[in-house]
């Protein structure tokens, strides 16, 4: 018999999805030392606890590990509630992925897109500059202010599109840099990391929205809702909060004392949580909550649910008065008594409850009044005594600790459990099951009356219940004192309609008092059912009573509705100013408007009015008027078959629910004043779900006549003006006069378009051929439609011949083309210009898109492309997608989609970073020779590796240029075990050098930093190099300290032991720059030797007595770590140090076996 659909408490939702493997265990459990000591292991910890967060199957977290694009967002859309999903059209993602619902959400929230080639990139690893720029949008917030970016040495890095993001999230301690001083932008965000900036996302978001009321007054608008997205706390008596949406919680502060607040018509997403109010306190009238904490630290506070009201939890963690008071809505659903409640707490509840709970020992909870579906008394709550006043009762009491039962309430079934042995009752319960039914102790004598019973026969739409009589069940058809089954149907409706119930009268209370009302009778054998009314039905409760054969049917009626069925009926209920509300049980016709001139609700209940009869000319046939009035509300109802369907004539009108005004012969609904009339109207369809599927342009779903700002919406419209008359449209091509719009598909139509001024919307109907360009001259709208315009005959060389020219005007919309075939696709000349949905300028000779000024044009160009995705497959170094020719700043790009350069002092704009470099200063090299001589050649500033390259002498680097090894190899030949500094590269006396992916083995080291400034990038690996990976020097007669930046590397190697470190500084140090990295190290006289594996820093037994000083470099608690994967079969080399290393197996077998754990013994330095 619940009254409500449950919901689920809200707040951070427990995540599983790719974080943990499918059926993992939760990360709680004792398997995850993986987070003990880790910098975030509060966090992750309480993640864990409460659920949100589970880890692998061998019970690790892996909070290091690094985290997807696809994983954030679904984190994010969770734990901030984001559902609604935009439609996606990514190239690499399938409506099948996982994720697919996911980052529909992102993008419809506004926080995320897709990148310039279409794609989303769902398994790639988030960055920390892109985690700031989602974060960013997510609150609202973003910085022209980059002087919080100032306190880190890597502020260069952060992109351009991307330091007003990082700046606004640092300035609000969203996110922080690390103790190193840098904030690595383009390092992977880990799961740790995630974890903490959605919670301080999420409580920065509350902060920034949160609303305090500390003055006495009313706060709301009476027209419209009130959106807050974060908190609100009332902390003085006396407010009263309307008409408003908290996105966060609510909260009654002990500033209250113990006065009184009231919020009517108010929606809380949150938690709302009772600090403060007395006896007569906290009123929540048509209101909607979840969560209702009640913790006053003094006194008793009094909670009132009124109306439509509905919260589903109440957690009661003080002395309180949980009370329903003419509720119409589900009221108080649930209540639960928690374990925290003190002892000696008191609580009373007055209403209709589908479960209560008490988990609190030594306390008294009474019912003074209502109804319980299910009542629950938890084995921990010992030594608590319930009341049950005799006008209350609980339909099913479950015992499982002993409890003293007093009142003389009924009970209807009582289970007693088996840690309920000994609970007593004071009047005993109709029926009595559990294991201790014969172990409770129960009243000397029976109750001085006992008769028939009574059932509830469900809500929301009806029911029937058993036989309830006691005694002997209802079972026995003995008919006392001679007594018939009229007689007793006869004397129990008697005694029922004695007690003059009033029509909102609930079920459950309905129950309550007809038992008390044929208690005294002694029936036996009759059945009395009680259900919730249907809509045919004159009454709100239906109350049947049968004995036999015989059965009578008493219908509680509301007196102040009426239900209808026809127009006659209408009218009346229209006249009989004591209906409050109209409800229509059928659909009806009507040949005239139906004029309504007083406050009334009328309730189609998805039933229609039809005005029949009216002809196709305008004869103001409205189905219905309202006139001169205020209070209507009308809702779920069509009205079809006039000239409109309804008129607000001077009066105030709410629409609700769906409203169809389909078929009317001119429009939907008319908003006027009406002559002679005083007021002006207002009509409020902000709640209301319009539907007119006979709109079209100039017969518009709303209208305003002679007036204007008379209707309020909720944004679904489209609003243009047309013959002086404010028209509102559901759809927006149902806004545009067809006669102002143009399909072409031909060159010669499109000209004919371009040059008719009357015409504001030209759509291409299919692809265009033309052998000259197009001209647009004036403010129009282009939409390609996703068709093409081609220009023909166009040769090679530069002749100004662009596809489509914008010359010297303003209010130019493009959109959903391809332009291609010309020197350029479009050339915005001097001109205000915005491109939208998908611009494709490929196959263009020189590029894309110019903008510029021209000779004698007086305006400045505006491009606007920041909501249009641009496509440019023959994008290439000098041919730009989009370029500025004499004159800057001109073009506004939005997000991330272009990489900015300047070329012949021309600002060039490209969607692929490869495109900005210029081939003629990138060279392929595949042999040693190549390789040295593109080092030598000062106009080369990028060197790839073609394929694997073996030298038997150095490379030396002596100049800024970067060196992609492309994941090849740079072996040294012919070098023995002894040292005979053979280094593979060295890096002398320079700057500017980056290296990236690369493999530099079997020298005496891999590489030598020498004085230089170098950053390595990628996979480097320097396994198999005799004494080490990596050496920074300063060298003799080198003038400049080295510096190696190893931030955004992942280092291998595979040959790392205590005497063959990955890097080591020689008579320097402080030189290597690690970033996030966790590498240990150990001091080794003039040397610092620096290890992936922490084992390898543990001396051989033979070393110990060296008693070096090893240590761990680590970031302190507050920095992130990055993930050390440790080969458990690593042996570190034994024997003393020596110049000699003599025991490196140098086969092609070992090399094979050891390329094969190359991924085994590494650290991930990966900011990307």
């Amino acid at each position: 018999m619940g009254k409500k659909v449950r919901g689920t408490v809200t707040g951070l939702l427990s995540i599983s999805m790719a974080l943990g493997t499918v059926g993992s265990v939760s990360a709680a459990t004792t398997g995850t030392n993986d987070i003990q000591g880790h910098w975030a292991q509060s966090q992750l910890q309480h993640w864990m606890n409460e659920g949100h967060l589970t880890g692998y199957a061998d019970g690790s977290v892996k909070p290091n590990k690094s985290i997807s694009r696809a994983e954030f967002v679904s984190l994010v859309n969770r734990i901030f509630g984001y559902s609604e999903q935009a439609s996606l059209s990514f190239d690499d993602l399938s409506p099948s992925n996982w994720a697919y619902t996911d980052i529909a959400s992102a993008v419809q929230a506004g926080y995320v897109q897709g990148y310039e080639n279409n794609t989303f990139r769902p398994g790639a690893d988030v960055t920390r500059q892109e985690a700031a720029a989602m974060i960013s949008k997510l609150l609202n917030v973003k910085s022209d202010n980059y002087d919080a970016l100032n306190q880190y040495t890597d502020q260069d890095t952060i992109a351009g599109w991307g330091k007003a993001s990082v700046a606004s999230v640092v300035e609000h301690e969203v996110m922080e840099g690390y103790p190193n001083g840098t904030f690595a932008p383009l390092r992977s965000l880990t799961r740790a990391e995630a974890v903490v900036l959605i919670e301080n996302a999420l409580a920065s978001k509350i902060e920034l929205n949160t609303v305090t009321y500390d003055l006495a007054g009313t706060y709301g608008s009476e027209e419209e809702t009130t959106v807050i997205e974060g908190n609100v706390i009332i902390n003085v008596p006396d407010v009263t909060l309307v008409n408003t949406e908290i996105k966060g919680g609510l909260l009654f502060a002990e500033g209250i004392g113990a006065g009184d607040v009231t919020i009517q018509n108010v929606k809380v997403h949150g938690t709302t949580n009772v600090e403060g109010g007395g006896e007569n306190s906290i009123h929540f009238v048509d209101s909607v909550l979840l969560n209702v904490v009640v913790n006053k630290k003094d006194g008793t506070v009094r909670i009132v649910a009124e109306g439509t009201t509905t919260a589903e939890n109440v957690i009661v963690q003080s002395s309180v008065k949980v009370e329903e008071h003419n509720v119409t809505g589900a009221g108080f659903t649930d209540v639960e008594l928690s374990e925290i409640l003190p002892a000696g707490s008191q609580v009373a509840l007055n209403g209709t409850f589908d479960d209560v709970g008490l988990y609190a020992a030594s306390v008294s909870v009474g019912l003074d009044g209502g109804f319980i579906e299910s009542f629950q008394v938890d084995k921990a709550a010992v030594n608590s005594q319930i009341t049950v006043s005799n006008n209350a009762q609980i339909a099913q009491l479950v015992l499982d600790a002993i409890t003293k039962l007093l009142g003389s309430g009924t009970i209807s079934k009582a289970t007693v459990n088996e840690g309920a042995k000994g609970s007593s009752f004071q009047t005993k319960p109709l029926q009595i099951d559990g294991s201790q039914k014969d172990n409770v102790v129960l009243p000397a004598t029976p109750p001085a009356s006992s008769g028939g019973g009574t059932s509830s026969g469900g809500s929301n739409g009806g029911g029937s219940g058993g036989d309830t009589s006691p005694g002997d069940g209802g079972t026995n058809p003995d008919i006392p004192d001679g007594q018939t089954d009229e007689e007793k149907v006869a004397d129990a409706i008697e005694a029922i309609e004695g007690l003059n119930l009033e029509w909102d009268t609930d079920v459950e209370t309905t129950v309550v008092k007809v038992n008390e009302a044929i208690s005294s009778l002694g029936l036996t054998g009759v059945t009395v059912i009680v259900a919730q009314g249907t809509e045919a039905s004159e009454g709100n409760v239906v109350v049947t009573v049968s004995s036999g054969a015989i059965t009578q049917t008493i219908e509680i009626v509301d007196s102040s509705v009426a239900k209808v069925s026809s127009l006659i009926e209408f009218e009346e209920a229209l006249l009989n100013t004591n209906k409050s509300t109209i409800k229509l049980v059928d659909s009806f016709t009507t040949d005239k408007k139906i004029v309504v001139s007083r406050a009334v609700t009328i309730d189609g209940q998805n039933h229609q009015i039809e005005l029949t009869g009216n002809d196709e000319a305008w004869n103001s046939n409205y189905v219905l008027q309202v006139y001169d009035t205020t209070g209507v509300i009308i809702k779920d109802v069509k009205l079809t078959g006039g000239d409109a369907g309804l008129l607000v004539n001077g009066s105030s009108v709410e629409l609700k629910g769906t409203i169809d005004v389909s078929d009317n012969f001119f429009g939907g609904i008319e908003s006027s004043k009406g002559k002679g009339l005083v007021s002006n109207p207002q009509l409020n369809v902000s709640s209301a779900t319009l539907v007119n599927t006979t709109e079209a342009f100039g017969q518009p779903t709303l209208w305003e006549d002679k007036i204007t700002g008379t209707i309020s919406t909720s944004g679904q419209f489209t609003l243009i003006t047309l013959k002086d008359q404010p028209q509102y449209y559901l759809k927006e091509e149902n806004a545009e006069d067809p006669a102002t719009i143009a399909e072409v598909s031909t060159a010669d139509d499109f000209s004919a378009a371009l040059d008719n001024a009357s015409i504001i919307k030209i759509r291409l109907k299919s692809d265009i051929e033309t052998d000259e360009r197009f001209v647009v001259s004036r403010a129009v709208t282009i939409d390609g439609q996703n068709h093409q315009i081609e220009l023909i005959g166009n040769d090679e060389l530069w002749d100004s011949n662009y596809v489509l020219q914008v010359y010297n005007t303003t209010g130019v919309t493009i959109q959903d083309v391809k332009l291609t075939g010309g020197d350029a696709g479009l050339l915005v000349n001097g001109s205000s210009v915005e491109l939208k949905g998908s611009i494709d300028v490929s196959g263009n000779v020189f590029g894309g898109i110019e903008s510029s000024q021209g000779v004698n044009v007086p305006n400045t160009p505006q491009l606007n492309v920041s909501t249009a995705k641009l496509i440019n497959s023959s994008e290439a170094f000098g041919k730009p997608t989009l370029w500025e020719d004499q004159i800057t700043d001109t073009i506004l790009t939005g997000e991330d989609q272009f990489t900015l350069i300047t070329l012949k002092n021309q600002p060039q704009y490209y969607l692929e970073v490869k495109n900005t470099e210029d081939p003629a200063t990138i060279t392929e090299v595949s042999t040693a020779d190549d390789f040295r001589a593109a080092l030598g050649d000062d106009s080369i500033v990028k060197i790839r590796l073609a394929s694997d390259i073996a030298t038997d002498k150095r490379f030396v680097v002596s100049r800024a240029v970067t060196i992609d090894g492309q994941n090849h190899t740079i072996e040294l030949t012919g070098n023995d075990v002894l040292w005979d500094s053979n280094y593979v590269l060295q890096v002398y006396n320079t700057t500017g050098v980056t290296i990236q992916d690369v493999k530099l083995t079997r020298g005496d080291a891999g590489l030598l930093v020498n004085g230089s400034s170098v950053e390595l990038k990628g996979t480097i690996d320097v396994s198999g190099s005799f004494f080490g990976g990596i050496e920074s020097s300063q060298g003799v007669n080198v003038p400049n300290t080295p510096q190696l930046n190893v931030s955004s590397a992942t280092f291998v190697n595979t040959t790392e032991t205590y005497h063959q470190p990955t890097v080591w500084e020689d008579e320097i140090t402080g030189t290597i720059q690690t970033g996030e990295t966790q590498l240990f190290s150990t001091t080794k006289e003039a040397q610092v030797h620096y290890y992936i594996n922490s084992s390898n820093t543990i001396a051989p037994e033979s070393d110990v007595s060296n008693n070096e000083n090893i240590e761990a470099i680590t970031e302190p608690e507050t920095a992130p770590e990055s993930e050390i994967v440790i080969d458990p079969e690593s042996d570190p080399q034994t024997g003393a140090e020596s110049d000699v290393q003599s025991d490196v197996d140098t086969s092609s077998e070992e090399a094979s076996e050891t390329d094969s754990a190359s991924t085994e013994n590494n650290a991930e330095l990966k900011p990307e």
